[in-house]
């Protein structure tokens, strides 16, 4: 049996709350395990902070890196959910609630073919039963939960202040039409300092390679993800002080 949210990865930091439910499943002779997806933290930090503003939520995003660099987690400020980017830290909130030997980690990598990661998840469940086969698999469900334009980001910012979107933005269709992104070059240097050991004692410890473990995997500062991203900042920032979200 397969339970999946992303309700756990909150839970994984408070075992007052995950063990009940890990007990429940053992007095009815399951044998819980954790299974989690690990990313390259800058860049879930950024998918993050789209997630919250898709729920409504927005702050600063310097700040919000600030709180992530500082503490190694993100408390949001009205649910008191943690979200947490250490990741030694995150197994020993799981393994405080499934125990020891029971937690297994793999490295999200959102760049791969759609099929990737299914065929893995599945594939992984097979060796533990034997019984699934997955060559030639395809995932038949569309992706809902894609990341933003920033069209669609602006979108939302009209809709938290209660205002239409005006048909001209002024920006470049090109842009707008873009995966939204908001880091710096420093940004991701910042992230790469403050993570890198425990992204290498992870991998060392259950022989996967998050993608945030070497200095190769800091883009270079040509890179265009960051002129567009400098853009965006800009954008972003201009309309939030023109509708006085902030």
């Amino acid at each position: 049996m397969v339970l999946s949210s992303e309700e756990f990865h909150a839970l994984a930091s408070v075992p007052a709350q995950m063990t009940p439910l890990v007990e429940a499943l053992r007095s009815i002779d399951y044998v819980p395990l954790a299974l989690a997806y690990v990313r390259a933290q800058p860049f879930y930090a950024e998918s993050v902070f789209v997630e919250l503003l898709k729920g409504g939520s927005l702050e600063s995003f310097d700040r919000y890196l600030q709180e992530i660099l500082r503490d190694g987690s993100y408390v949001h400020p009205t649910s008191g959910q943690r979200v947490e980017f250490d990741y030694a830290r995150f197994v020993a909130g799981l393994e405080a609630s499934f125990g020891a030997g029971m937690v297994v980690l793999k490295a999200y990598r959102p760049e791969r073919k759609p099929t990737a990661q299914p065929v893995e998840f599945l594939g992984y469940l097979g060796k533990l039963r034997g019984e699934l086969h997955v060559k030639g698999l395809v995932n038949p469900v569309p992706r809902v939960n894609e990341s933003l334009t920033l069209r669609g980001v602006i979108e939302h910012l009209y809709a938290l202040a209660s205002e239409a979107v005006p048909a001209d933005l002024g920006v470049a269709e090109d842009d707008l039409d873009a995966r939204f992104s908001l880091l710096s070059y420093e940004n991701v240097v910042r992230f790469y300092e403050r993570f890198v050991e425990g992204n290498r004692e992870i991998d060392a410890r259950f022989g996967i390679e998050i993608p945030f473990a070497k200095i190769g995997d800091v883009p270079p500062p040509d890179d265009p993800r960051f002129a567009r991203a400098q853009r965006h900042r800009e954008i972003f920032g201009r309309i939030i002080a023109a509708l006085g979200l902030l």
